[in-house]
């Protein structure tokens, strides 16, 4: 029965991986699709698109931690740290969209046309 059971889950997580969206069509499930201004943008370059996810994830490690050091701060009140942290918060959103600005592919570098 064990075996039965075993080989049951076995087989649910090979039809689960191999259910993935994108891979046999050689896309990469991974691809970074932003909105400017509601207006959908796709930067086809996998090099750019990888250094922005790159940028993206070091500016949330860096506000992580910020977050973090409020949270465990023992000498604020919660309200002075939830305002602190809604502060944060906002500042890395900011970052974020500079970020996404930054490699929109008809404002790449900030040039002018």
């Amino acid at each position: 029965m064990k075996r039965v059971f075993t080989l049951l889950i076995a087989t649910g997580f090979l039809v689960a991986a191999d259910a993935q969206p994108g891979v046999r069509r050689g896309h990469s499930p991974v691809g970074v699709s932003v909105s400017v201004n509601s207006r959908p943008v796709v930067n086809n370059s996998f090099a750019a698109d990888r250094r922005m996810r790159e940028e993206i994830v070091r500016i949330n490690i860096k506000y992580d931690r910020k977050i973090q050091q409020v949270r465990s701060s023992l000498f604020r009140r919660p309200a002075v740290k939830a305002r602190k942290i809604h502060s944060l918060e906002g500042q890395r959103q900011r970052e974020i969209r500079n970020v996404q600005l930054k490699y929109n592919r008809y404002n790449y570098g900030n040039r002018r046309y």
